[in-house]
């Protein structure tokens, strides 16, 4: 069995952490509309103690590859993409002029497409 999942990290500059708690859920209702969110995480970035960085990983309801481009879409202009080995792609946004982010003070996102073998639910080995 593929377990598909989708995992999109978001650094916020601003050292406020209502400020981050509302680009959060801002983010949360965007990422909601491609899939399940298993995991939402939001704290201070350890290498930039002025901003906040957040984590999201999302359960799709359908095929991996075309949720990720969809959300590429909805978050923002000038991604970019690339692909690993094993078909997973995975793609970086960074402030320029020819890229625009849709949500407020984001400094960098990253938004992967994970292909993981997921156990049997029984915990058999088949």
């Amino acid at each position: 069995m593929i377990d598909n999942r989708i995992i999109c990290r978001l650094c916020v500059d601003t050292s406020d952490e209502h400020e981050a708690e509302r680009v959060a859920s801002l983010a949360k209702a965007v990422l909601a509309e491609h899939g399940r969110i298993c995991k939402a995480d939001t704290r201070r970035y350890w290498k930039i103690p002025d901003c906040f960085e957040m984590l999201f990983v999302l359960q799709p309801a359908v095929t991996t590859k075309a949720v990720f481009t969809n959300i590429l879409t909805a978050l923002a202009t000038g991604w970019e993409v690339h692909a690993f080995r094993n078909g997973s792609d995975w793609a970086v946004w960074n402030p320029s002029c020819d890229a625009a982010f849709t949500l407020p003070s984001v400094r960098w996102a990253h938004v992967e497409c994970s292909r993981e073998t997921a156990p049997p639910e029984d915990g058999a080995m088949k």
